[in-house]
């Protein structure tokens, strides 16, 4: 049997197990498809860094899937279970739209977690979840596209481990609190595990926020700045009538990084999102990223535009640009299409979105 054939039978059944099994319950409308569909086409200059780290000269022109933000796939519900109690499931793979495939392994490569939640005590899950670290987005003028707070730390708040345990309070007095860690599935502690928290308040038009991590590889070291590391980042939004302001700052720790690679990083941004009109969004954001060790430095300027032909459906389109320092080499979007030491590099990507 082939590999697509296994993956469409487990699709099926699984969706089948997903839907179908609490159909009795379907009535009281507990079970919900959810999901998002992104495609497009994106375009980088200097996208052929050489081996020995010399400039690119060459371009790609490709299938936008995942640049915007990534396809997926869900279905969440629950269960009223009395005195404010309840149970609660999800299920949620993503995709590239662009191929019909998965991103990386696993049905549901991005949440599958079942949990309790209370509306005085707060929400307990266990099973596969997206970091906290991702909760980055919400400081992010661009959402966290490929442009964006990802870029220049290499898609490390992009974590999406396994194994987990989660738990996030009820709101109180506007502060909210959530805890996470990844059990690392190993005889020897801390190998290989991740923990997480953060804190949120939020008052008026404004939104504080602190997150906390750390992700250890197999030997319970900080050795790679941009893989296994300590995180900590701070920001805010303040929104003003039709004006968002969003900024945030991040440091980055690897203690244990060989001697000559990066073994902190502090990286911080500033931009805008404004509503132009009821279907135009605009977006403007600037973010620069410091090595130590002599690795260099870089800035990486976007603009952007979002068209809402509804509340389902819009039309993106953004531009950016990395410059480089002489001893840095970060690409434009978070890719491995580097442009070569002290290169600057243009990138540009434009499609359609619909929700469901």
């Amino acid at each position: 049997m082939s590999h697509s054939l296994s993956l469409r039978i487990a699709l099926a059944a699984s969706l089948g197990l997903a839907v179908a099994t609490p159909a009795c319950a379907q009535s009281a409308g507990n079970v919900t498809i959810y999901g998002r569909v992104v495609a497009g086409v994106d375009f980088i200059n200097r996208a052929d860094e050489r081996a020995d780290g010399s400039k690119a000269t060459k371009s790609v022109l490709r299938g936008a899937s995942n640049q915007w933000n990534p396809s997926l796939l869900g279905f969440k519900g629950q269960e009223e279970l009395g005195d404010g109690l309840r149970s609660v499931f999800l299920l949620e793979n993503g995709f590239q739209a662009t191929k019909g495939i998965g991103n990386g392994d696993g049905l549901f490569n991005r949440r599958a977690y079942v949990g309790l939640a209370s509306r005085d005590y707060g929400t307990l899950t266990l099973g596969k979840n997206l970091s906290i670290s991702n909760d980055v987005w919400y400081l992010d003028p661009t959402g966290q596209q490929f442009i964006g707070t990802a870029t220049l730390v290499r898609g490390r708040n992009w974590q999406i481990p396994n194994n987990l345990v989660e738990y996030q309070s009820p709101t109180v007095a506007g502060l909210q609190v959530g805890v996470q860690t990844s059990l690392g599935e190993q005889t020897s502690y801390p190998a290989l595990h991740r923990d997480a928290v953060s804190a949120v308040y939020k008052v008026g038009g404004a939104e504080l926020r602190a997150i906390w991590d750390t992700i250890r590889d197999a030997d319970g070291r900080y050795t790679d700045l941009f893989n296994t590391s300590r995180e900590l980042t701070l920001g805010g939004t303040v929104t003003v009538a039709d004006w968002k302001l969003l900024g945030g700052w991040e440091q980055l720790s690897a203690p244990d990084a060989v001697a000559g690679a990066p073994s902190r990083g502090k990286h911080f941004w500033l931009g805008a999102n404004w509503q132009a009109t009821r279907r135009v969004t605009l977006i403007g954001a600037g973010y620069r990223v410091l090595l130590d060790r002599d690795n260099g430095s870089a800035n990486l300027f976007a603009v952007g535009a979002n068209y809402a032909f509804s509340v389902r459906t819009l039309a993106y389109f953004t531009v950016g640009t990395v410059r480089n320092s002489e001893q840095a080499n970060f690409s434009v979007e978070t890719t491995d299409n580097r442009p070569g030491l002290g290169a600057h590099q243009i990138g540009s990507y434009v499609g359609l979105v619909h929700s469901f």
